[in-house]
C-alpha cells in the first residue's frame, strides 16, 4: 500500500488499524509529511516529527494519528521538485562546465527567454 492509499484508506477517510504486513511498509517520515501537506495540521506534523525521531514504535505513531486527523477525506497537494528541461540542462553543463547536478539547479532556475536564448547559443556553437 502506498503512502498516500495508507493515508486515506487507514487514517481519515475509513480509519481502521493496520495489519502486521502494512505495518512493515509504513513509514512514519512519509505519514508526517503528508500530514504537513494538510495546513491545518503542520503543527501536529512537526510535533509527529519530533515523536518519529524518539523511535516511537509504527503502530502507535499510526495509532495517534488515527486519533487526532478527522473521519473524512483531506484534500491535500503533494510538492514535487519540478524537473527542468534535460536539454536545457545538457546546453547548462556544456556552456559553463557544471556538472549535472548543478547544471539542473541552474536550468530550474532560468526564465524562459533566457533558456531559449542559451539554447541558441549552444546550437550555433556547436
Amino acid at each position: 500500500m502506498s503512502p498516500f492509499e495508507c493515508f486515506r484508506e487507514t487514517l481519515t477517510a475509513k480509519k481502521r488499524e493496520l495489519t502486521e504486513d502494512e505495518l512493515k511498509d509504513y513509514s512514519q517520515l512519509m505519514m508526517n509529511r503528508i500530514v504537513s501537506m494538510v495546513e491545518p495540521y503542520v503543527g501536529l506534523a512537526n510535533e509527529m516529527n519530533k515523536m518519529t525521531y524518539r523511535k516511537i514504535p509504527s503502530a502507535t505513531h499510526h495509532r495517534v494519528l488515527r486519533m487526532v486527523l478527522p473521519s473524512r477525506n483531506l484534500p491535500y497537494t503533494y510538492l514535487k521538485k519540478s524537473k527542468a528541461d534535460k536539454g536545457l540542462v545538457e546546453a547548462v553543463a556544456r556552456r559553463y562546465g557544471l556538472g549535472s547536478r548543478d547544471a539542473e539547479i541552474v536550468a530550474r532556475e532560468m526564465d524562459e527567454e533566457s533558456a531559449k536564448r542559451l539554447l541558441k547559443d549552444v546550437k550555433e556553437l556547436g
